[in-house]
């Protein structure tokens, strides 16, 4: 896990899990670490590494994809309905929904909301797993291998 030295552009950001705080608005800080440098100035280490953004971001979009499927998008809701009602009904799914995701098993998955196959003629397919096939030979610590094109699965 590497530190990095230099000044984030974004240090919080908020969250909608009432697992971590009870009402919206509350925040999670990016990990850091402050050291004392030699000529006795703190430095202040941020931790990118401990906040998966891509993943986050990916989770967030569904969330509202699942929210506008049931309840219709944000605006619509506060132009019909007006703030306080678009509040209680984001808070009333939200609530419940956030509480069926598994935060720690995200993964690459996630990001693209599943995979889809990339199809490939014979000639090329049997290109790629010969490949695939050399590299996992070669280097017998891979234990699995997937090949993407495209956001797309070959292998």
């Amino acid at each position: 896990m590497a530190a990095m030295k230099t000044t984030p552009g974004l240090v919080n950001f908020f969250i909608f899990n009432s697992t971590y705080g009870p009402r919206e608005g509350e925040t999670i800080s990016i990990p850091f670490s402050e050291k004392i440098a030699k000529d006795g100035k703190n430095t202040i280490e941020y931790h990118y590494d401990d906040v998966l953004d891509n993943v986050l971001d990916a989770v967030l979009k569904q969330s509202y994809k699942m929210f506008k499927l049931f309840n219709g998008p944000f605006n619509y809701l506060s132009e019909t309905y007006g703030r306080e009602a678009l509040k209680k009904r984001s808070e009333y799914f939200f609530l419940s929904y956030l509480q069926t995701l598994n935060f720690s098993s995200f993964d690459l998955l996630d990001i693209f909301a599943g995979i889809q196959f990339l199809p490939l003629d014979k000639n090329t397919f049997l290109k790629i797993q010969s490949f695939v096939n050399l590299i996992e030979h070669t280097f017998s610590q891979i234990k699995y291998t997937a090949f993407l094109y495209s956001d797309k699965l070959v292998w």
